[in-house]
C-alpha cells in the first residue's frame, strides 16, 4: 500500500491485522500523584502519562545524539571495538544505503539472525531509518527454525555471520523447493570481527565489502525521506499453544512509546548521560528477544554505554562488569541465582552496581538475597513484567521497593485489569483471574494471523495475557500461574506443542508429551513422555539425537518418560496436569 511522500507500510507479503478498538481504548488518566487510579469497572490506571510525538522510534533516538556526541555507545565486549554515537550514527546510515543499493525499499522485510555486537545494532537501527521491517531471528535456530521465520515473514534479505551461513542456505533451499521464496532474496553476511573475509559461497554477498566501497559507488537509490509512524517496525516472533511461532506486529509507535515509558521520570532507574556521568550497561542478553532489544533501545535514547557480548559465558561476563564498571544489569533469574551462588563472583564484580533489573520468569526471594549479599548496599533489585505483545514491559516494581514478590506497577499510558477465568468478568483487590492489558505499546496483533489476532485482542481492544495473577490495595501486580502452556527454559519460551509436533514425526514415535518442570539452574526443565509405534525399538539416545538436528539447544528435552498411552481429553487435548501428576508418581 503505497502513501504520498514516498511512504509505505508494509511488503506484499505482510497483512497486518486490522481489528476496531473503541474511543475507551484512548488512555485518559492523566493523574501523577504516583498512587495507581482503580475505576468503577476495576479497571489499573497507571498514575503518571506521558506525551507520544509522531515519530518514528529511530528519530526520537537521534534527537537527542547530539548532546553525548563523543561518548561511546557501544562496545564490544570480547574484541573492544567501539562506536562513539557520532560513528553509530554514521555507521548506521551507511548500512541503510547498503540495503537500499540491494533493492530494499520501505515496507520490505529484512531478517537478521546474528549475535550481539556493535554491528548488530548498527543494522537494526540502519534498516529501521530507511523503513524496513525487521525480523530478528535467534541465532541458535536449526534451518528448519529458520525455515519458517522467512517464510512467516516474507523477508526479502537475511543478514547473518560466516558461521552460520550454511545453516541459512539450508533453509533457503527448502523455501525455494517449497515456492515460498521472495524473488531476488539475497543472503548478506558479515563478519564482526574485522578477521579477513571468510571463504563463502559465491552466492554470498559480504555486508563489509558492500559498507566498505560505499564511497567510491554511485550515490544509492532514494532513501524514504520519512518513515510513518505507523508503519512496521519489527516483526518479533512470540510461540503460543498451537506450537510453530507467531509474528508479533510492533508499528514504530509502539517502539517509541514503549521506550518513553520506560523513561517517564517518576519510574525510570536510568540516569541521564552528562560530563560527570555515564550508565554502563553489558548487554549479553540476546537482542533478537524483546527484552533486551527495548532495553537497548532505551540505553541508546539515554545515552548509555552498551558493552555487547555475543552470550553469557562466566568468564568474558565478570570481566565485562568489572573492567567495565557496569552500573545496570539487565538479567534473566538464571543469572541473578549465578550470581548469589557462584564462588567467583565476588563483591568487586558488582561494586558499581546501581540497578539489577530481571525480568522473563518469576525470581524467589532466597536467590534475591544471595545476590544482594555480593551487591552494594543501595543496590536496587527492579523486577519487571511484560509481553512480546507489549514491545516489553508492562509493569516493574518502582526505585527502592522491597516487594520482591510483586511485578510492580503499570507503566505509563498503561491499563490493566485481572478477568475472572470463566465469566470474563472484571475482578476486585486480591481476587485472581488473567491480567490483560491495553496501552500505546501493545501490538497490532499477529502477521498474517487474524484468527490468533481476535483471540488474543477483544472487541474493547484488552489484551488476553494468559497470565493468572492479581493487584492489591496499592496497585501492585502479582503472577501466580499461567493458561498459556508455555514453558519459560532460561528465559526462553518454548511451546510444548511444537517439540510434541517434531517428536510425532519420527516413524517410530506414535503420541508424545511435553511438560516443563522446576528446575533451579534454568526456571523449568523440558521432560517428554513418549509412546513408542508397535514393534519400535527406539531408544531415548536415538530420540535425542533426532531432535537435535531440529531445535536450538535449550528446546532439547532434559528427561523421557516411555509409557503406554498420553492422557488426552476426549477432542484430543493433551493433559498436561495429569502429565505432571505422573511425572511426580515416578520421581
Amino acid at each position: 500500500m503505497s502513501l504520498e511522500n514516498g511512504e509505505r507500510y508494509a511488503s506484499s507479503y505482510i497483512t497486518l491485522p486490522t481489528i476496531e478498538l473503541p474511543i475507551k481504548f484512548q488512555i485518559q488518566n492523566k493523574c501523577s500523584t504516583g498512587r495507581s487510579s482503580l475505576t468503577e469497572d476495576h479497571i489499573i490506571n497507571s498514575p503518571y502519562h506521558i506525551k507520544i510525538p509522531k515519530k518514528t522510534y529511530t528519530e526520537l533516538i537521534w534527537e537527542r545524539y547530539i548532546k553525548w556526541k563523543n561518548h561511546i555507545a557501544v562496545v564490544c565486549g570480547i574484541t573492544n571495538k567501539q562506536y562513539t554515537f557520532t560513528e553509530l550514527k554514521e555507521y548506521s546510515s551507511k548500512i541503510g544505503k547498503c540495503l537500499v543499493n540491494e533493492g530494499l525499499c520501505a515496507g520490505d522485510v529484512l531478517a537478521i539472525l546474528l549475535s550481539n555486537s556493535p554491528e548488530y545494532i548498527s543494522i537494526i537501527l540502519g534498516a529501521s531509518e530507511i523503513g524496513l521491517t525487521v525480523c530478528s531471528i535467534n541465532p541458535l535456530y536449526t534451518p528448519d527454525e529458520i525455515f519458517h521465520q522467512i517464510r512467516n515473514s516474507g523477508a526479502k534479505k537475511i543478514i547473518t555471520f560466516p558461521g552460520k551461513v550454511h545453516d541459512v542456505m539450508k533453509a533457503v533451499d527448502h523455501l525455494e523447493k517449497a515456492k515460498y521464496l521472495p524473488q531476488n532474496f539475497k543472503i548478506l553476511s558479515i563478519n564482526v570481527d574485522d578477521k579477513i573475509s571468510t571463504n563463502l559461497p559465491e552466492e554470498i554477498v559480504s555486508l563489509n565489502d558492500l559498507v566498505n566501497s560505499l564511497a567510491v559507488t554511485n550515490s544509492p537509490k532514494t532513501v524514504p525521506s520519512r518513515i510513518a509512524d505507523e508503519s512496521l517496525a519489527f516483526i518479533s516472533h512470540s510461540s503460543g499453544t498451537t506450537g510453530l511461532p507467531k509474528g508479533v506486529c510492533l508499528t514504530h509507535r509502539n517502539v517509541t512509546a514503549s521506550i518513553l515509558q520506560m523513561m517517564e521520570k517518576h519510574t525510570s532507574f536510568f540516569r541521564e548521560t552528562n560530563d560527570n556521568h555515564q550508565d554502563v550497561i553489558p548487554m549479553f542478553l540476546p537482542i533478537f528477544h524483546n527484552y533486551a532489544l527495548e532495553m537497548t533501545l532505551c540505553a541508546l535514547y539515554n545515552g548509555s554505554k552498551i558493552v555487547t557480548l555475543p552470550k553469557f559465558e562466566k568468564k568474558t561476563f565478570l570481566t565485562t562488569l568489572k573492567q567495565h564498571e557496569a552500573t545496570i544489569l539487565f538479567a534473566v533469574p538464571p543469572t541473578i541465582i549465578f550470581l548469589g551462588s557462584n564462588s567467583s563472583v565476588t563483591k568487586e564484580h558488582l561494586k558499581n552496581l546501581r540497578v539489577i533489573c530481571t525480568a522473563a520468569a518469576p525470581l524467589g526471594k532466597d536467590d534475591i538475597d544471595r545476590c544482594l549479599g555480593k551487591a552494594p548496599t543501595d543496590v536496587n533489585i527492579i523486577q519487571g513484567y511484560g509481553q512480546t505483545e507489549a514491545m516489553c514491559f508492562l509493569t516493574h516494581t518502582p526505585f527502592g521497593n522491597r516487594n520482591y514478590s510483586s511485578i510492580g506497577k503499570t507503566l505509563a499510558n498503561t491499563e490493566l485489569k485481572v478477568n475472572d477465568l470463566q465469566t470474563g468478568k472484571s475482578k476486585g483487590v486480591n481476587e485472581q483471574g488473567e491480567i490483560c492489558f491495553r496501552g500505546p505499546q501493545m501490538s497490532k496483533g499477529y502477521l498474517n494471523n487474524l484468527k490468533a489476532t481476535k483471540e488474543a485482542i477483544d472487541s474493547e481492544g484488552w489484551f488476553h495475557t494468559g497470565d493468572v495473577g492479581y493487584y492489591d490495595k496499592d496497585g501492585f501486580f502479582y503472577i501466580v500461574d499461567r493458561i498459556k502452556e508455555m514453558i519459560k527454559v532460561k528465559g526462553f519460551q518454548v511451546a510444548p506443542a511444537e517439540l510434541e509436533h517434531i517428536l510425532r514425526s519420527s516413524p517410530d514415535i506414535d503420541e508424545a508429551g511435553v511438560i516443563g518442570i522446576p528446575d533451579s539452574r534454568k526456571g523449568e526443565a523440558l521432560v517428554a513422555f513418549i509412546k513408542k509405534k508397535e514393534e519400535s525399538l527406539i531408544t531415548e539416545s536415538a530420540i535425542r539425537e533426532f531432535l537435535a538436528g531440529k531445535v536450538a539447544p535449550y528446546k532439547l528435552i532434559e528427561k523421557y518418560i516411555f509409557v503406554d498411552s498420553i492422557p488426552t481429553t476426549q477432542s484430543g487435548k493433551i493433559l498436561r496436569k495429569e502429565l505432571k501428576n505422573m511425572y511426580k508418581s515416578v520421581n
